[in-house]
């Protein structure tokens, strides 16, 4: 399904499980001001809102081709 091309911001950042930070929380107060986002993962976490327990980093060539599609997918603005 195509989207439509209206302005996107890129989120570039790790993952929380607790959903207290992270990309999901990103993706979220951007939506909420009515923008749409598309997503760099950087780092895959397990936490709690108070502690981190395990981090997988993402390598580096994964996440720069993520922005890469991320920025030919989308308009990015």
């Amino acid at each position: 399904m195509a989207l439509r091309r209206e302005p996107h911001v890129l989120v570039v950042g790790g993952s929380d499980s607790s959903g207290g930070a992270g990309i999901a929380r990103d993706i979220e107060t951007i939506s909420a001001i009515g923008v749409r986002t598309c997503l760099a993962v950087t780092a895959l976490t397990v936490q709690t809102h108070d502690a981190v327990i395990e981090i997988y980093y993402s390598p580096p060539s994964l996440v720069a081709n993520q922005m890469c599609a991320a920025l030919q997918a989308n308009d990015v603005a």
